[in-house]
């Protein structure tokens, strides 16, 4: 399990940026890679999140985010 934050989210179009926080990389996802509930979407930047990569036609992609915890 990898473990970032979020870098990027489009609300409108449903798809973000996760950035790895050990090597920096930055991964796709989906809305529907989110393992949230409704209040944890409202502050989807102050949450850590565990997550895994999974290939995809354009590499890596992150799968099964689900927040690790708030930000201190």
């Amino acid at each position: 399990m990898l473990k970032g934050k979020l870098k990027f989210f489009n609300q409108k179009s449903k798809f973000g940026f996760i950035c790895d926080s050990t090597s920096s990389e930055e991964f796709y996802f989906r809305i529907s890679d989110l393992n949230i509930t409704k209040s944890q979407f409202e502050n989807l930047s102050n949450l850590v999140f565990n997550f895994e990569l999974e290939e995809s036609k354009r590499g890596p992609k992150a799968v099964n985010i689900t927040p690790l915890s708030s930000e201190s």
